[in-house]
């Protein structure tokens, strides 16, 4: 049986991206109705871009989320059409979001009359599990499969408390996936390591790709941290299923179920874990900094959103 619904969602600000929704109102007469101070925020995308160009969008979405106490469903359909993510604060505690049977995806930009839905289906972990701590803004980005294109609902945002040239902290991503970072070269040998990187521009990590030179490869876990290597603060921890018998001699790529964000001009490394097979390439590259030394450096490729 589900739990209770709460009241309808309602932006106290214009700007949808904001941190628009107070916790109290949104979970009126529901399993905290008495809440702690919020501790964070949870933000969960509702819109996404597909490799294709096409823009797609989650309707008819109840949101359960659970945990520390607290059960409640959230509907985001409530909202007004076109916006790209929905906000809540919690208190400090380990939590999970479950997409509720009955969603649907449909094609067509912010704005169109004559949507068209689709049929898709999930391809990341429903529920998914997630902590609320240190006054951040946690990010869950469902990852929808249309006709074999994975479209992450990457509209959502990450607030780390840190200052942007753009605006007061709070990245608003843009939903065109770009390229941000390639090393590339070729093989002079493989297996675990790290690769940091500068970011460009306020972005949101959004897919790590590594170049593989195996006929087979097992799970891998791909680890990302602030600053030059892996001594700095974890952002992000994923395992992946890995390719199994003839993985392409190429970039694969894993879509992270939360997006990281990046800060302009800041290093940030990409770890990989039982990664035998990833390949090793010779040289050093401008900004960056490898686990192996000014000669060699790991085969990376990686796109973000970037933050408006």
């Amino acid at each position: 049986m589900k739990p209770p619904r709460c009241d309808a969602l309602t932006p106290q600000s214009s700007h949808v991206c904001s941190r628009a929704l107070a916790l109290a109102t949104i979970f009126a007469g529901c399993a905290s109705s008495d809440p702690a101070p919020d501790d964070g925020s949870l933000r969960v995308g509702l819109w996404g871009d597909g490799a294709s160009g096409e823009m797609y969008s989650l309707r008819e979405a109840d949101f359960r989320i659970t945990g520390n106490g607290f059960d409640a469903t959230v509907d985001a359909d409530a909202l007004p059409d076109g916006t790209p993510a929905f906000t809540i604060g919690l208190a400090a505690g380990d939590y999970q979001i479950e997409l509720l049977d009955g969603w649907e995806v449909w094609r067509g930009a912010v704005g169109d009359p004559m949507p068209v839905q689709v049929e898709a289906a999930l391809d990341t972990d429903n529920p998914v599990t997630f902590a609320i701590a240190d006054n951040l803004a946690t990010d869950v980005t469902f990852v929808v499969d249309v006709g074999g294109e994975l479209v992450p609902m990457v509209a959502g945002s990450l607030d780390v408390d840190v200052d942007f040239s753009e605006d007061d902290g709070v990245c608003m991503p843009t939903f065109l996936l770009e390229e941000i970072f390639e090393s590339n070269g070729g093989f002079v040998d493989q297996g675990d390591g790290w690769q940091s990187f500068t970011a460009p521009a306020d972005a949101q990590l959004v897919s790590v790709g590594l170049f593989w030179n195996v006929s087979f490869n097992d799970a891998f876990t791909i680890n990302v941290y602030a600053g030059v290597g892996n001594g700095g603060q974890l952002l992000h921890t994923e395992t992946f299923p890995g390719l199994g018998n003839a993985p392409p001699v190429d970039f694969d790529n894993n879509l992270l179920t939360t997006p990281v964000l990046l800060q302009e001009g800041q290093s940030y490394t990409i770890e990989g874990v039982d990664t035998f097979g990833w390949q090793t390439a010779a040289g050093a590259l401008p900004g960056s900094t490898s686990s192996l030394g000014t000669t060699r450096h790991k085969n990376i490729r990686l796109l973000a959103t970037a933050c408006e």
